[in-house]
């Protein structure tokens, strides 16, 4: 009889330690859906290093899962897998966060920058109208004014980036075209004292 209450109690022992040594599956796909939230907010763009961060988190917690299931099933322990499990989902909320802020902020640097060319771009015109022509200067200021144009053009590709909220790539082009149009300035300015040397030499 003891014999039977032991072999009993061993089954009972066995299946306890065999519930607990579930893989945490449930826990596992709440965390992935949560890192696919983050994605959506585009944290690959916005907040890459976090992204990174908890995509390799969930992926250690599914690899020590995959490490426990090949174990026999008295022998297996999840802890280590929750754990991770756990520091993913938290690190893929806050990583959706960071991304969303880090898209408005984008957003904002790259309208200050877009003003920021346009005003460059006008004042340049302004200064080439403005600039005395002279054959010293008037093939200069000609390529001055094409190269505006084409600044022009590449402020306008900025717009419709901003417009599809591609932002980084609006901030990017509208940067450039910044640099660009103080490079077009300093020409002009160049220009236009290369003609005042010319014609105080002529005196």
């Amino acid at each position: 009889m003891r014999r039977i209450l032991w072999v009993v109690a061993l089954f009972a022992m066995a299946a306890a330690l065999s519930s607990c040594a579930k893989p945490p599956q449930v826990e596992f796909d709440s965390a992935n859906a949560k890192l696919e939230e983050a994605r959506q907010a585009e944290a690959e763009k916005y907040a890459p290093a976090d992204y990174s961060a908890a995509r390799d988190t969930l992926s250690a917690a599914q690899r020590e899962m995959e490490t426990q299931k090949g174990k026999f099933a008295l022998l297996r322990k999840y802890s280590r897998s929750r754990e991770l499990i756990a520091s993913a989902e938290s690190q893929a909320v806050a990583t959706k966060q960071a991304a969303i802020e880090g898209k408005q902020r984008t957003m904002k640097e790259a309208d200050a920058l877009i003003l920021q060319a346009q005003a460059a771009i006008d004042s340049a015109n302004v200064l080439v109208g403005k600039a005395p022509k002279g054959k010293e200067t008037r093939a200069d200021l000609e390529l001055i004014k094409s190269d505006l144009q084409g600044a022009q053009t590449s402020l306008e590709d900025a717009k419709a980036s901003f417009q599809r909220e591609e932002y980084l790539e609006a901030k990017a082009k509208a940067e450039a075209v910044v640099n660009r149009t103080g490079t077009l300035i300093a020409e002009v300015n160049a220009a236009i004292e290369k003609y005042a040397a010319a014609r105080g030499g002529h005196r």
